[in-house]
């Protein structure tokens, strides 16, 4: 078996040439993006001429051969195929392992798509399921504090008995009013940091004999030095675990970026706004990239059964989802 490393502008290109010297028992290695273009691995069995062939002598001139009708637009599978990953939020040059895994069968590269979703994804155990306390971090308009709500409600109806206290740690304005209405519906306590207390100091004074479920600060920075605090100070009194709400809701390019600026400051991501409209492989292709775990699905703002925990399985029907009527009304 012979291998080769070729070179080209793009994915398909590349994939086209191994195509063309292996044929259709080309076996991908690797693939890479570098300032030359994608780069590919790959080896086989040589295509070669036949010695018949190369010895032939033609009996006459051959005939002029007029070249291949071009396919009516959007009919070429490949082109179909990569228009419809864009329309999903899927980068192509993230699916160039499965596409020359599948060769011409492009329903085999989504299905291997898939398959390597739920085999790669991160899964992060529910945090109502421990005895952690629990805080969210996230842009503004993220779901931030209708996520920690919602865990609250969880971790009450998995413990009744259990005593459980919503801490404010959001000055906006208007964000502890609305900590203190989702508290009175879901009839449990509300704390603030008392005069001079820092966050990190209130939840050392009420960690003793509370779980504590802490509504952060929107502002990035400002949140990530409060939970480095928060972790040094409850490192006593229990284990603190931290999610990052990433919404569904487009600029995922923004929230991302704000995600970031927590660094490892976080444990899990939770989507959130499930039910909107921005294609799910994009928040796929980061999850795969990133490696930072997932939690949940915040799929509405309903604090008894908004939120689901996290499963490959559910993501992947997210894409299918979309798969089967976004793009495909997208490529009509």
């Amino acid at each position: 078996m012979q291998t080769t490393t070729i070179v080209a502008p793009s994915s398909r290109i590349a994939l086209e040439r191994v195509a063309e010297m292996f044929g259709p028992d080309a076996v991908v290695y690797e693939t890479r993006t570098t300032r030359h273009g994608v780069e590919v691995v790959a080896g086989g069995i040589e295509r070669r001429p036949t010695p018949s062939a190369l010895h032939r002598v033609p009996e006459m001139a051959p005939s002029p051969v007029s070249a291949p009708a071009p396919q009516p637009k959007g009919k070429d599978p490949m082109v179909r195929f990569i228009a419809q990953s864009r329309a999903v939020g899927i980068d192509p040059e993230f699916l160039t392992g499965e596409m020359a895994a599948a060769g011409a069968d492009l329903a085999d590269a989504w299905s291997r798509f898939l398959i390597r979703v739920e085999r790669e994804v991160k899964i992060a155990p529910p945090p109502h399921t421990d005895l952690a306390h629990v805080c969210v971090v996230g842009d503004s308009g993220s779901a931030k504090t209708t996520t920690l709500a919602q865990l609250a409600a969880m971790a009450r109806a998995a413990r009744p008995g259990e005593r459980i206290t919503l801490l404010s740690g959001d000055r906006r304005p208007g964000a502890r009013e609305q900590l203190r209405v989702i508290a009175a519906i879901l009839k449990i306590p509300v704390a603030d940091p008392a005069r001079g207390e820092s966050l990190a100091e209130a939840a050392r004074r009420l960690s003793r004999k509370e779980r504590l479920f802490i509504d952060m600060p929107s502002d990035p920075r400002l949140a990530a030095c409060e939970v480095e605090e928060l972790r040094s100070i409850l490192e006593r009194a229990g284990t603190l675990s931290v999610l990052c709400t990433m919404p569904l809701s487009g600029q995922l390019a923004r929230h991302r970026q704000i995600a970031e600026m927590f660094s490892q400051g976080f444990d899990a991501y939770v989507l959130t706004h499930a039910g909107e409209t921005l294609p799910p492989g994009a928040v796929l292709t980061m999850l795969l990239s990133s490696g930072v775990p997932l939690a949940g699905i915040g799929r509405s703002a309903d604090f008894g059964s908004g939120y689901d925990a996290a499963r490959a399985t559910g993501l992947c029907r997210m894409v299918a989802a979309a798969l089967s009527t976004g793009a495909t009304a997208t490529l009509q």
